[in-house]
């Protein structure tokens, strides 16, 4: 199983949503600012694309190691993590609140 595309649609003109999708037809989505669009597309393509989504510890390590100290990087990395974990209460059926405690 793999993350193999992020696609982002805005919802208004502050506010946009991502997607990122897997090889098993699921999807997993947050929001994020449009000014920061470029940033998560960067980051989920150095980070997250071709890695199993499961593995959400360790894509949130790589995540942060990207993003460095840059607090702009690390609310990218944030919503993305949201999205795997949304992403992956899809893959096992359950709801997102219940998948997080």
């Amino acid at each position: 199983m793999k993350v193999t595309s992020l696609k982002i649609t805005p919802l208004n003109a502050r506010i946009s949503r991502i997607c990122l999708q897997s090889d098993v037809g699921a999807s997993g989505s947050w929001v994020i600012e449009n000014s920061l669009q470029s940033m998560v597309e960067t980051l989920s393509r150095t980070a997250l694309l071709g890695q199993d989504p499961r593995a959400n510890a360790y894509l949130w390590r790589e995540m942060l190691k990207r993003a460095g100290d840059d607090l702009q990087a690390r609310l990218c990395a944030a919503a993305l993590d949201v999205a795997l974990w949304d992403l992956r209460a899809t893959i096992d059926n359950e709801p997102l609140w219940r998948k997080i405690g």
